[in-house]
């Protein structure tokens, strides 16, 4: 019988999916996976990341990612003012809802006080498909939407097939 805490749980998660993302050749010169949260250990805060990568790479301008659920609530993050002059948000709506990128513009406007160059705001069609369906897919050997060496890891270690 093996006993795992949430946050061993959660680290073993975490660095897989870095395994999986290097293994579908998602790194490249224009960015990369680290891994710096996972060994730095203990709570972790996204202006605190921030800082390092700043340290790390001075001349760099970095970019945090997030989706419209992440930016409207992005006022109660901790440090966001601080987060704000770190780093450009690049946040993702749905293609075709108006009214949510709407919403998100006069967001960051309003109420993070961004202008149109500190922020982008980004149009995705969304992948209709689900996690659970992801899940189902790869017990059933299906996996169209995988990278064959992303397939063969996951087939290999026995990932997901619960």
């Amino acid at each position: 019988m093996c006993l795992c805490s949430f946050a061993l749980f959660n680290l073993i998660i975490c660095k897989t999916k870095i395994i999986l993302n290097k293994i579908n050749n998602f790194s490249d010169d224009l960015y990369e996976i680290s891994d710096w949260e996972i060994k730095k250990g203990g709570k972790s805060y996204t202006v605190d990341t921030l800082r390092e990568f700043k340290k790390l790479y001075p001349e760099d301008k970095l970019y945090l990612f997030m989706g419209d659920d992440m930016l409207l609530s992005f006022h109660k993050w901790y440090k966001y003012d601080e987060i704000l002059k770190l780093c450009t948000l690049v946040c993702g709506g749905r293609s075709g809802e108006c009214e949510k990128l709407s919403q998100m513009k006069e967001y960051a406007e309003n109420v993070l006080k961004l202008n149109k160059d500190e922020i982008v705001i980004c149009e995705s069609e969304p992948i209709e498909i689900s996690s659970t369906e992801i899940r189902e897919s790869l017990k059933n050997g299906e996996a169209d939407f995988l990278n064959s060496s992303v397939y063969e890891y996951i087939k290999t270690r026995g990932l997901y097939c619960e």
